[in-house]
């Protein structure tokens, strides 16, 4: 597959790889693009792992080789359609278990048992979960036979849908297998295993992410894996025979099957339950230095309205946070079919943690990522920045879900304030609008204005070029308070361009800094942003 520039959409933060999303027009599916790494088969390892699962009935991230401007790599198509999002499992695990969400690697809580009982709490009903435990196991299979080391807590997940009834979801299909097939190694390294026989051997030396016990120094081979879990966990990894597959002439089958009844494409669903992570209840909460987090989501199926429907309240010198939903939660419940945040099953919960929340974690890129210098540039931030820095001015926005981070707009002792934040909407202006974009130049001057016949943004924030092109609009959850501020300065407000970036970072393409003051509004101090718990 080729791609053009004018597909790209949107970087993708999560995981150790670059990558991006992409999208060829509106009435398409997105995908995913990603880089292999230099020397590494990467990209033909994701195409080959996912022919192989497709050849064994095993449910699978649709993959294909691409071009990206001369550089190759591979393509994955989101499954996060039909308004379904992931649930990943550092986020499941972490309302199960005591479990740290955002260590990825060397995290021995990850075992196959603790997967497993997560499984059995997300699930309301026991066939639920056994049948969502025998797909995890003929994940288990792939990857021995592929040899993929990288099957961490980020690389599993659930699917998830709203209805009236609840949560309706199913544990996603395998995704994520560029570890695998001796991706790394090099032709006269793959010849010398061959012609001396030590292929096995290979296999067996590779250390997988998935642990046995708690207390495991390293997590054993998928090959090992597989054993120990055949032996252990015999109903879940033996089945009848199922026709249509080469096997020995015995009436069982161990190690694969095929998860019945849970085919993305139109096959039944399991009611997931919403078990939380401890609430913590009449007890004393930390006092904290006051840097707060709003988290808006958006009634994409409906009305395409946000709704502040969650505050992270983030002590510095802790570091402590301290999750509560807003009365905007209880609106988008009202209108919206909203539910709850993922791994705040309590609406009426006070949570705290020592560890940044896994629905927030997940929205940040890995800094061990070769492109994490490159990511804070985008962002005008450098390597001092904290992750709340970060998601303060990035909006830890993801194709897989409906929600967006966004700042408490501070108002200083003399009524001053300023905010960042990325342009919105610029997609819907015209080519000659796009071209003005493509010219912008940091600490360009902008004109602001409101805009009161927004089709959908009712009434919306507007962001122009001095020349007078209309480059696009302010976000809709910070429109309320800038518009005070314009009819309360006096004039006395302006914007300019901070620094702008190409395509495919087109979620990141320009970002403004807006300056101005309130004489008597205090900003997000609507009934939608009261917290339900003091």
């Amino acid at each position: 597959m080729e791609i053009d520039r004018s597909w790209t959409h949107e970087d993708e933060a999560m995981g150790t790889k670059s990558k991006f999303w992409f999208r060829p027009s509106e009435t398409t599916p997105r995908w995913l693009f990603k880089y292999p790494q230099p020397g590494t088969g990467q990209h033909w390892a994701e195409k080959i792992a996912a022919e192989i699962a497709a050849g064994l009935g095993i449910p699978h991230a649709v993959v294909e080789l691409a071009r990206f401007e001369g550089e190759r790599g591979s393509v994955s198509r989101s499954f996060s359609v039909g308004g379904r999002t992931l649930f990943h499992g550092n986020e499941a695990l972490a309302r199960t278990i005591p479990y740290d969400p955002e260590k990825r690697f060397g995290r021995s809580t990850h075992t196959l048992a603790n997967i497993f009982h997560t499984i059995d709490n997300v699930f309301l009903t026991r066939s639920g979960a056994v049948t969502a435990k025998r797909r995890f196991a003929e994940y288990v299979v792939l990857d021995a036979l592929i040899g993929n080391t990288d099957r961490h807590h980020e690389n599993w997940a659930f699917l998830r849908k709203r209805t009236p009834a609840g949560h309706r979801g199913f544990l996603a299909p395998s995704f994520d297998h560029a570890s695998s097939l001796g991706r790394e190694l090099r032709d006269e390294k793959r010849e010398r295993l061959l012609r001396d026989g030590r292929v096995g051997h290979y296999c067996e030396r590779g250390r997988g992410a998935i642990y046995w016990v708690d207390a495991g120094r390293r997590g054993p081979s998928p090959l090992d894996l597989l054993r120990r879990a055949a032996r252990e966990y015999p109903d879940l990894f033996c089945f009848p025979y199922r026709p249509g597959l080469r096997t020995r002439k015995d009436s069982r089958r161990c190690g694969t099957s095929r998860a019945r009844g849970l085919d993305v494409g139109g096959r039944s669903e399991i009611l997931v339950g919403t078990a939380a992570i401890q609430c913590v209840r009449d007890s004393e909460v930390h006092a904290m230095t006051p840097r707060t987090l709003y988290l808006g989501w958006q009634d994409r199926a409906a009305t395409r309205a946000w709704f502040p429907v969650g505050r992270l309240d983030v002590d510095l010198a802790g570091p402590r946070f301290r999750f509560r939903h807003l009365r905007g939660a209880e609106l988008a419940r009202k209108t919206g079919g909203f539910d709850v945040v993922p791994g705040f099953a309590d609406l009426y919960g006070d949570y705290e943690s020592g560890d940044l929340f896994p629905v927030f974690q997940n929205r940040l890129m890995s800094r061990r990522r070769p492109d994490f210098t490159e990511y804070l540039a985008r962002r005008a931030l450098d390597e001092s920045a904290t992750a709340a820095d970060i998601l303060a001015v990035d909006g830890g926005r993801r194709v897989t879900d409906d929600y967006e981070v966004f700042p408490k707009l501070v108002k200083r002792e003399d009524g001053s304030f300023e905010c960042r934040f990325f342009l919105h909407g610029y997609r819907h202006t015209n080519p000659d609008a796009e071209r003005r974009i493509a010219s912008l130049r940091p600490d360009e001057r902008l004109h602001v204005s409101v805009e009161l016949t927004n089709p959908t943004r009712h009434p919306a924030v507007q962001i122009q070029t001095r020349d007078y092109y209309l480059i696009g609009w302010a976000p809709r959850y910070f429109s309320h308070d800038l518009m005070r501020a314009m009819a309360e300065s006096k004039g006395d407000y302006e914007a300019r361009v901070v620094r702008t970036n190409p395509a495919p970072h087109s979620a990141q393409r320009v970002l403004i800094e807006m300056k101005s003051r309130w004489e008597e509004h205090e900003p997000m101090s609507g009934r939608e942003f009261e917290p339900l718990v003091r």
